[in-house]
């Protein structure tokens, strides 16, 4: 996903103030109705000191403000890439101290470009709190440039210099930077985030059976099966989508969270509800914290298990290349919005559930299984989803509708659900 503004250093300081202004206003009216004002003015003066900062500075050097991390819902203020250093800023206009709530913050937004970026993993990450009215303590610099830095103060007055130091000082990279392949870069989590993610959730308690008023026996029974559909179509390369259904509190969304934890490749659970997204992570990363671990460092690791819906297609939609995980958890199916909403809000002819398998259908990699799509449905609430013709799949409820799945998925579910499926011949 692009940033709001990216441009070279050359190209903007050419650039009038207000046209880089523009650009910013108009996507946050777009994206966030609130705070406006007050947004636009943090801009206005975050622009101009850059101006001021950046004079000098090489020109192929890549400014990028408003840098989205969609998968992870979060965006860094400011990314400035040279041809061997990244330097995130965070920039606190007016802030007359420092504190290190925002020194987590903007190394918070370092360590996920280390851990989910796939271009950043090659270059030192420098992360910088710019606190304009603030007075920076005399700097100490690193020994090593490898992955995060630690954070580094600076204000209006001293961020030129500081940025100036660091070019200087870092060491040469071979190769260079490619900052349009920086900007381009897909979501990758990185192996050991995954790992670590799953050890987490085996030693969390929130998992207890008891805590989703579930039947264990019935549990047990249904993740297996989930399990061994996934395992079916890792040995057999195909695609199939698993429905699960039930009543609320039957352990629809727990069954959901052992699989993503129990697959052995790739996984993500994807929710629309954005409170759930952070309750989930937050309980397992306190989890972790009364075990003994750090709860900073258990709350990156959670990330790229459990994420909001919206951030996965904003990512993957437009970009045509496939998302890293084979089994993608998609909760309160009955939820998803249908095409004529899909055309009205987003301006587009899919619904949501077109989207998904347009994004996980056509993804074969050799020695490696296919993609796989589990639903978890509830049959307390059935809603019928209509999906565009190109789909050919409905979500089954109170009409029934009997819609040919496409050829390269392959629907289980409960016999009462299969049964409302047409063979595929």
């Amino acid at each position: 996903m692009p940033a709001w503004w990216s441009a070279s250093v050359a190209d903007f300081l050419k650039c009038e103030p207000d046209v880089v202004l523009g650009v910013l206003s108009t996507r946050l009216v777009e994206t966030h109705p609130l705070n406006r004002a007050t947004q636009i003015q943090a801009w206005r003066e975050q622009i101009a000191l850059l101006r001021r900062v950046l004079q000098g500075s090489p020109g192929n050097w890549r400014l990028l403000l408003e840098y989205p991390l969609l998968r992870l819902g979060r965006r860094v203020d400011t990314v400035l890439l040279t041809d061997a250093v990244i330097m995130v800023l965070e920039f606190k206009v007016g802030a007359g101290s420092f504190n290190n709530i925002d020194r987590q913050q903007v190394e918070d937004y370092a360590l996920d470009l280390l851990d989910f970026h796939t271009e950043s993993r090659r270059y030192p990450l420098v992360p910088i709190l710019v606190a304009t009215g603030a007075k920076p303590a005399t700097r100490s610099w690193p020994l090593l440039w490898h992955g995060v830095t630690p954070v580094f103060d600076a204000s209006a007055t001293t961020l030129a210099c500081l940025l100036h130091e660091i070019a200087i000082r870092a060491p040469p990279a071979e190769p260079a930077l490619d900052a349009a392949a920086w900007e381009a870069a897909p979501y990758r989590p990185v192996p050991t985030i995954v790992e670590a993610a799953t050890m987490l959730y085996s030693r969390h308690s929130v998992a207890e059976i008891a805590a989703a008023r579930a039947d264990v026996g019935n549990l047990t029974r249904t993740t297996e099966a989930i399990r061994s559909a996934i395992r079916s179509a890792e040995a057999d390369r195909q695609h199939e989508v698993v429905f699960v259904t039930g009543i609320p509190g039957a352990g629809k969304t727990l069954c959901g969270l052992q699989a993503v934890f129990g697959a052995e490749t790739g996984a993500a659970f994807l929710t629309g509800n954005l409170p759930l997204v952070h309750v989930m992570r937050e309980a397992l990363a306190r989890n972790a914290r009364d075990q003994g671990e750090s709860i900073r460092v258990a709350r990156q690791e959670v990330k790229s298990a459990i994420q909001p819906l919206i951030g996965f297609l904003r990512e993957h939609w437009p970009r045509g290349d496939p998302p890293p995980e084979h089994v993608i958890v998609f909760d309160e199916a009955q939820r998803a919005w249908d095409a004529e909403f899909g055309r009205r809000k987003f301006g587009h002819e899919q619904s949501e559930a077109a989207l998904f398998l347009d994004i996980l259908g056509p993804v074969t990699r050799i020695g490696r299984s296919l993609w796989r799509w589990w639903v978890a449905a509830r049959r307390s609430t059935p809603e019928r989803r209509v999906w565009r013709p190109g789909a050919k799949l409905c979500w089954l409820g109170r009409t029934g509708g009997r819609v040919r799945p496409p050829p390269c998925w392959m629907p289980q579910a409960r016999g009462s659900v299969c049964s409302r499926l047409p063979r595929q011949t």
